[in-house]
């Protein structure tokens, strides 16, 4: 969570000032302006604001939640999301499939151990029994 926020901010928290909002902006889009004859990058204030502010991002993306309230824009950003989904599906997600396949087997192996269990003392029931009957 620490690295993967971490990178994120580097990658998209450090932008332009914005001294009026105290805050960095990010390129978001871009329009054409017609009079300059130029696409104008549109500017937009990140929500990565600081590397703690990118633990929010990193903790929600690497849990497989992803609610899109942050998201990247430039391609060094989402380069760092897709290791960061990565990661997290081999670490998080791979090892749960795998205690479930695991506890599955123990507990098949649990039933069958139950089952010759009962059948052990019903044969031990009929062993005393008829020995009672013999007396």
């Amino acid at each position: 969570i620490v690295i993967f926020g971490s990178l994120m901010y580097l990658a998209e928290g450090q932008g332009k000032w914005d001294p009026d909002t105290h805050t960095y902006l990010r390129v978001v889009g871009s329009n054409w302006n017609a009079t300059s004859g130029e696409w104008q990058d549109v500017l937009d204030s990140s929500p990565f604001q600081s590397i703690p502010h990118t633990f929010w991002w990193a903790m929600v993306t690497a849990a497989t939640v992803g609610y899109g309230d942050h998201y990247p824009t430039t391609p060094l950003g989402k380069l760092v999301a897709v290791m960061t989904m990565v990661f997290s599906l081999v670490i998080l997600a791979l090892p749960v499939g795998v205690m479930g396949g695991t506890f599955s087997q123990v507990w098949a192996d649990y039933k069958d151990q139950c089952k010759s269990q009962a059948i052990k003392m019903e044969e031990e029931e009929k062993k005393i029994t008829s020995a009672i009957q013999r007396l």
